[in-house]
């Protein structure tokens, strides 16, 4: 199967709208605790983010293997 660029720029306009909705529920979160705990689950929201990231990336290629 060929990829077209149209399902390139797709998956990058998905993969872009998933990181500003994880700003908006930061947003949210941070608005709903108490002032003084602001801080804390926007760095508890920016952690998950980059853990998921680095748990994602090394098995991505694995699932995505035979869709050649």
């Amino acid at each position: 199967m060929v990829r077209s660029m149209a399902d390139m720029l797709w998956v990058v306009v998905a993969s872009s709208l998933v990181f500003l909705l994880q700003a908006g529920f930061t947003c949210l979160e941070s608005g709903l605790a108490r002032a003084k705990n602001s801080i804390n689950v926007a760095v508890k929201n920016l952690t998950d983010q980059t853990l998921y990231i680095i748990r994602h990336s090394p098995f991505f290629r694995l699932r995505f293997a035979g869709r050649r």
